[in-house]
């Protein structure tokens, strides 16, 4: 038992310092450790780090997405859009409290119920065919464009542009290059972390410079302590 308390402990730090680091997430943390789970004496014991390394991972990405504006993963960026306003009127600890919270509520909520339901899950699967899976995306659609921005026009050009760019690679249909331009970098489609990095890091790095001068309120009041903070 103390085997398994301390792997589990070992990769909750592993995966929160994964998750601080912006377009990590927890994909590029197993990659990492992939090459190393031969060295667990216990196969279970390599199950838990994993576990660990996820569970704590998909947490610490909170972090960057709330302090940075720049989201660890691909689950943060709703959580960047509410949360870095409020870091930059000095609720930073608000954000990251109200992140982690839920984050742990929804997990052990969420977490059990799937153990639960695991023996019906076969049984939905069997009914999940490709007009099932169709609508579910469409229904993602809706709800990003019309539901998540007021804005929905720009919304529907950026969905647009998005959809183009997951077509980028090669089809699977006829194994023929679609959108790659002669380029045979763009085969293997566009990668999320360079996108993520140019969407994010990069224009919040340019901000921080000072090479740009920043379009809106420079100034604000923190509602606690009244100090005068730079937006």
């Amino acid at each position: 038992m103390l085997e398994f308390i301390t792997v589990l402990l070992l990769g909750t730090i592993y995966g929160l310092i994964i998750g601080i680091v912006p377009t990590a997430g927890a994909t590029t943390g197993l990659i990492i450790i992939f090459s190393f789970l031969h060295l667990f004496p216990d196969p279970y014991l390599a199950v838990v780090f994993c576990m660990a390394t996820v569970g704590a991972s998909t947490t610490g990405d909170s972090y960057a997405g709330v302090l940075l504006g720049i989201p660890g993963a691909n689950s943060a960026a709703t959580t960047m859009l509410d949360g870095h306003p409020l870091a930059k009127q000095g609720r930073a600890n608000l954000a990251l409290s109200s992140a982690i919270i839920s984050s742990t509520v929804n997990g052990l909520i969420w977490g059990c119920l799937t153990f639960l339901l695991i023996p019906y899950y076969k049984n939905i699967v069997l009914y999940m065919g490709i007009p099932e899976l169709w609508g579910f995306t469409v229904l993602a659609f809706v709800c990003v464009v019309f539901i998540s921005s007021k804005w929905w026009f720009r919304g529907l050009i950026a969905l647009a542009f998005g959809v183009w760019l997951g077509m980028i690679g090669i089809n699977p249909y006829d194994a023929s290059d679609r959108f790659t331009f002669g380029w045979y970098y763009l085969a293997d489609s566009v990668q999320i972390v360079p996108v993520a990095v140019g969407l994010f890091a990069i224009p919040t790095g340019i901000l921080a410079s000072g090479f740009v001068e920043h379009k809106g309120d420079y100034t604000s009041k923190c509602p606690h302590c009244g100090e005068t903070i730079v937006n």
